[in-house]
């Protein structure tokens, strides 16, 4: 009782003083120095000079992400974002074994995604980053072997300067894209429509189920990612089946193997959209090429091959 009482005199204290301070003589300073025109402001008219300028090119590389697919915004129109990317192997010089066979060659790129619910058999459901249009959005993509070798840096001088790569470079890239004129394909040129024509990028993770000789089975979870089926002849002639050195040294095998080229177009009247790819990681290349395939060495083994996107 005695604090409650304490804290109601400091109350009305504190009232009383308030309630003084405002019952002061108000005493107007300056008031005749001041007229009733307000500073005598006046209504000007300027003239305002408004016009569009075109976004000049800017550097490409060197990015920490990268955009792919089409984006049609209603303001400022349609903006289209294709890729090229110079490839590495994982191994320089490696031991691929006497008629190799492939089994499959697969791309895989990592998608920006978040966890949204996770269910009781460990399956998750995923909803996607960085998607810039219609989330169900369709492209008709096709991956190239790119035809130009993309160098790091070039000597002018005497000096080694950094090469540097600008967005209005797309037609040099494009103009020099390889394909074979046995089939007049793009190297993503599974049956499946939704891995070329009609892709997507698909918010689903990737469960792959495995069996070992004893019968075991492992099943593997993977977040969601692009994941395109690329031509097996053309891996195996291209890789497998390459001179030794061509495959002996990065610089060599990179002007051997000049890259991939990522072309997107339109899907038909489909909706498009537009992603942030996570290509590149501070430690190494996120976006892979694996290669199964089975070939006779000394040891009788399956060997696995991969490359990098650099």
């Amino acid at each position: 009782m005695y604090n409650t009482s304490f804290i109601k005199k400091i109350l009305v204290v504190a009232t009383v003083v308030l309630l003084y301070s405002c019952d002061k003589d108000f005493n107007a300073i300056g008031d005749g120095l001041i007229g009733d025109d307000h500073f005598g402001l006046e209504l000007e008219k300027y003239d305002v000079l408004a016009f569009n300028q075109e976004v000049t090119p800017v550097q490409s590389n060197g990015l920490t992400l990268y955009g792919l697919g089409i984006f049609d915004n209603p303001v400022f129109g349609t903006s289209s974002a294709n890729f090229v990317s110079q490839v590495a192997l994982e191994t320089n010089a490696p031991t691929i074994g006497e008629s190799p066979e492939i089994e499959s060659v697969v791309l895989t790129v990592p998608y920006f995604n978040h966890v949204k619910s996770t269910a009781a058999d460990g399956s998750n459901t995923y909803v996607l980053d960085s998607i810039y249009g219609d989330p169900n959005g369709k492209i008709k993509l096709s991956v190239y072997e790119s035809g130009v070798q993309m160098r790091s840096s070039y000597f002018d001088g005497g000096s080694q300067f950094a090469q540097l790569y600008y967005t209005n470079q797309d037609p040099d890239f494009f103009g020099n894209i390889v394909i074979d004129p046995a089939t007049n394909k793009p190297l993503n040129d599974d049956a499946d429509v939704s891995q070329n024509e009609a892709f997507f990028f698909d918010p689903k993770e990737t469960v792959v189920t495995t069996t070992d000789d004893a019968g075991k089975v492992t099943t593997t979870r993977t977040a969601p990612q692009m994941s395109l089926n690329l031509n097996k002849n053309f891996f195996l002639n291209k890789i497998l089946k390459a001179p030794a050195v061509k495959l002996s040294t990065p610089s060599l095998f990179q002007e051997y193997f000049r890259g991939l080229y990522f072309k997107v177009e339109k899907s038909g009247s489909n909706p498009s959209n537009l992603a942030l790819l996570d290509f590149f990681k501070q430690s190494g290349a996120n976006a892979k090429i694996t290669i199964k395939y089975k070939a006779k060495t000394a040891i009788t083994t399956d060997l696995e091959s991969t490359m990098e996107e650099k």
